[in-house]
């Protein structure tokens, strides 16, 4: 589905325009606040444009910068290093101490901090640079949101959803992989030919997994989608160029990035759950109970908590104000109903490359910000719930005033056909969630 021209199209395209400005005014003013008045993360350190980020990822992140620009030998010594798991699992005790020594990150965000030259002193430009990441990420799904049968107004919820705003503001380096797994969306997903949609979608899936070990499962979705959709024989050829090409990098991805999946693992163990270790859930919550039931529903009780602090619905980690937890959680109420909506109701290729998305993280500690890519995703579709519980409602509520009616018996009267909106029934709201993917 597209927007097309015409007059419906061309106040489609102003509502995007106005909705847009709307989202760079918000971005600008935030921007500009914190300039001169830095918001508390929640450790307690201040995160704007003008403050050099010191947190856990940025560490990480510019220590990998030192390793790459010192050269191949430093690069290859710590890529063996990261490949002896059973070291990392005896040493690894803090993920803000010890993951550095022993991991590289993608090149990529290194890179990116290297053009920027990103350092004390000298933050202004890549903060400028992230807030024009910001404005085209919001542009590109509000034109796909707008392709939806969705109300207008969830335009203008979405330009309000605090992580996109909070991640842009501090340079996060999950706001720059949220861009490129945008623009892959947006390819992959599109009314392109295949003869060129498919090697650019490949390409931005590559350069996913060259900034976050998170690319991994887009690309194990790409090598799925292509081998259940080629069945041509003329494309055949074509089908094992590229099914060849995303097997190497996966397994290249894989072997680069064991030792950052193993670190994390073993870190996660130190998380807590709504005050509640991340042990306990896994050794057994209800000890009353038999060991058969026990277990079994102990990390059932983990698997809802894991997928609540995904979706932004947790408590502070640190100090963070309730005022502000709350806001943080909001979304939540949108996005947790979205990925059920999306399961039960969704595209089932979109509904694939969510699975596996997700997947990484639920094994481990969860997070809002893990999830900060599919975000946009499970918020059309969380609309998509709530507009379709709001016409089931509208309906029940018509017949029982119908009914209620003085001498009404829910019949119509002998020879009047029935309307056409009767006769629709509930079909018109099945198609809403087949025109997220065009592709």
């Amino acid at each position: 589905m597209t927007v097309t021209d015409g007059p419906a199209a061309r106040g489609t395209w102003r509502m995007i325009a106005w909705t847009l400005a709307v989202g760079a005014a918000v971005r600008l003013l935030l921007f500009l606040f914190a300039l001169y008045q830095p918001i508390a993360n929640e450790t307690g350190q201040p995160v704007s444009p003008a403050h050099y980020q010191q947190g856990a990822d940025y560490h990480f992140y510019m220590t990998s910068r030192q390793s790459y620009a010192a050269g191949g030998d430093e690069v290859i010594s710590t890529i063996r290093q990261s490949l002896d798991i059973q070291y990392i699992l005896e040493r690894f005790a803090d993920p803000t101490a010890d993951l550095y020594h022993f991991v590289l990150s993608g090149p990529l965000l290194p890179l990116l901090l290297s053009v920027f030259d990103y350092a004390p002193g000298n933050t202004l430009p890549l903060s400028i640079f992230s807030l024009a990441v910001g404005l085209l990420i919001t542009a590109v799904w509000l034109v796909w949101i707008s392709r939806t049968n969705l109300n207008y107004a969830w335009l203008f919820l979405f330009i309000l959803l605090p992580n996109p705003i909070w991640y842009q503001l501090n340079n996060s380096a999950d706001h720059y992989f949220f861009l490129i797994f945008t623009l892959f969306f947006a390819v992959y997903f599109s009314d392109a030919p295949s003869s060129w949609r498919v090697p650019v979608s490949i390409a931005l899936a590559l350069a996913l997994c060259l900034t976050k070990p998170n690319g991994l499962p887009v690309l194990i979705f790409l090598l799925i989608d292509q081998v259940g959709r080629r069945s041509s024989a003329a494309s055949r050829q074509q089908l094992a160029l590229h099914v060849g090409l995303l097997l190497l990098v996966i397994c290249a991805g894989v072997l680069f990035y064991a030792g950052y999946f193993a670190a994390f693992m073993k870190s996660s163990l130190g998380f807590e759950f709504f005050g509640i270790a991340y042990k306990d859930y896994l050794t057994g919550l209800f000890p009353a109970l038999p060991k058969a039931i026990d277990m079994p529903l102990s990390w059932l009780v983990l698997f809802g908590v894991k997928v609540l602090h995904l979706v932004g619905i947790r408590p502070s980690w640190g100090i963070t104000p309730d005022a502000l937890v709350l806001v943080r959680a909001a979304p939540g109420l949108i996005l947790l109903p979205g990925l059920i909506w999306l399961l039960v109701r969704g595209d089932r290729r979109i509904a694939a490359l969510v699975v596996l998305f997700i997947l990484p993280p639920l094994l481990g500690a969860t997070q809002e910000r893990y999830i900060l890519p599919i975000q946009p995703i499970l918020f059309i579709y969380g609309a998509m719930a709530y507009e379709a519980g709001f016409r089931a409602l509208r309906r029940r509520m018509r017949r029982a005033s119908r009914s209620a009616s003085p001498g009404s018996s829910g019949e119509l009267p002998h020879g009047q056909p029935p309307s056409k909106s009767s006769a629709k029934g509930d079909g018109a709201s099945d198609v809403e969630h087949r025109q997220i993917a065009s592709g």
